[in-house]
């Protein structure tokens, strides 16, 4: 099997099926999060806008990433400072994670931060990325820093950020199955040279393992199961966004050992890791204290959802309909005492 190239379409040209696919994946997903999030309680406005501020992060920080740490040469060379915006000129998963997170953060802890705080959490990943233009090994030292930094004062909120969370993995995973099909079909994860049953034809027509394939197999037969055994336990909030990404951490990492070596214009490496195995490990840590931290404690409680009023003025039809059955009641109670008082 080798690659798929663009679909031709009448009409419109040709479409590249990993864009329709990663479409679709987003599509789907989000429409999951909305379902999760209002059998958990969520309500309907306040995930829509929480899924918004996810998927801007997810989009920006991994194509900073992919820029910063696997494809530095070209970095910011076609659109100047510009690139930064530019994230369909290259995205990295670990990136998308990341940026999904500090979304999630930024948009979970907003009101509980101060204004110092917001402005800082804005401005330390951006300022970070355009280091670049100074130092790229600069902005690779201090990129980290400023994701840390900003989650640090973001760290505050209520108890709907966690279980959020779990929606948001909820979602993703089906989403993420649309995706590394796409990454499957247009081989854009190649690695080691391989004569095993399920190595597929690159580019220059050399078989080689597939390593968007695996992470497929990974997701549609490993974490989606995983997630529907989970939800089914109804335990305390984070347990879903805790076990799915420390089941996926260890097989990232194990997988990045078949990416083409960076002497072959594959992913470079930094003291013989690639980045993706050094977030792999931080990702794995990291869920580990949620996964403690979660099921040990009390979960916090989930306000109420402040939902917008109805469109059309229902708000007002239906106070002026519940000050009218009010009169009504008090009538008839009026009534109803003259009565016994005759």
């Amino acid at each position: 099997m080798g690659v798929i190239g663009p679909i031709p379409v009448p009409d419109l040209g040709p479409i590249q099926p990993f864009g329709l696919l990663v479409a679709t994946g987003v599509l789907l997903g989000s429409r999951i999060v909305f379902w999760r999030s209002a059998k958990k309680g969520l309500g309907e406005d306040w995930p829509r806008r929480g899924v918004l501020a996810v998927l801007v992060g997810a989009f920006l920080f991994s194509h900073w990433v992919e820029r910063l740490y696997y494809v530095p040469g070209p970095l910011f060379e076609s659109w100047g400072p510009l690139e930064l915006l530019a994230f369909w000129a290259g995205m990295s998963s670990f990136g998308g994670f990341i940026g999904a997170l500090y979304g999630l953060m930024l948009f979970t802890g907003w009101s509980e931060a101060s204004k110092q705080e917001r402005n800082l959490s804005l401005a330390l990943p951006t300022v970070a990325a355009l280091t670049a233009y100074l130092s790229l090994t600069l902005a690779q030292l201090l990129f980290p820093v400023a994701v840390l930094a900003g989650i640090f004062l973001l760290r505050r909120s209520d108890g709907r950020r966690i279980v959020f969370a779990d929606a948001l993995v909820e979602g993703l995973i089906p989403g993420w199955v649309f995706g590394r099909a796409g990454c499957t079909l247009v081989y854009d994860h190649p690695g080691h040279v391989s004569d095993w049953a399920l190595a597929m034809v690159d580019h220059s027509g050399i078989a080689r393992h597939n390593l968007g394939l695996y992470e497929l197999m990974l997701t549609a037969l490993v974490l989606l199961p995983l997630v529907y055994l989970l939800r089914a336990l109804e335990k305390k909030p984070g347990l879903v966004t805790s076990v799915v990404t420390m089941a996926y951490a260890p097989a990232r990492f194990m997988m990045d050992y078949y990416r083409i070596p960076a002497t072959e214009g594959g992913d470079p490496r930094y003291f013989s890791l690639t980045a993706g195995q050094y977030s792999s490990i931080l990702l794995f840590l990291a869920c580990l204290a949620i996964l403690v931290v979660t099921q040990r404690g009390t979960p916090k409680p989930i306000p109420e959802p402040v939902e917008p009023p109805p469109r059309g003025g229902g708000a007002q039809k239906a106070e002026a309909g519940g000050t009218k059955g009010s009169g009504q009641r008090a009538g008839g109670k009026k009534g109803k005492n003259k009565k016994r008082k005759k």
